[in-house]
């Protein structure tokens, strides 16, 4: 299980890189664990500044951080979906399917 390979604690933090290499997974299979471990209840936090990396969580000051840092993140992700969506009236149409290269 990945919190096998986790410390507690933000100064515990380890690179995905590092994490994965002793999992022995690529790093997509990290990500999915990972994703599967918090749906099941594990704390598992993670940190984008020194020291970079993910940890459990020591406390619930740690996973407010990381919950607050998750609300910033998908705050300036819907702010890009909704300058690509504004963007589609600007590009050509669609090319249906099946008419690619007719002459």
């Amino acid at each position: 299980m990945i919190a096998d390979f986790l410390g507690k604690g933000i100064a515990s933090a380890r690179t995905a890189g590092e994490i994965s290499s002793l999992m022995g997974i690529d790093r997509r299979g990290f990500s999915k664990a990972v994703q599967v471990a918090r749906l099941a209840g594990v704390p598992i936090c993670a940190t984008t500044s020194f020291p970079f990396g993910y940890f459990l969580a020591e406390d619930a000051g740690e996973m407010k951080r990381f919950c607050g840092s998750l609300s910033r993140r998908l705050h300036e992700i819907e702010k890009t979906r909704q300058a690509c969506l504004a963007m589609i009236d600007q590009l050509p149409p669609e090319k249906e399917e099946g008419k690619e290269g007719e002459a």
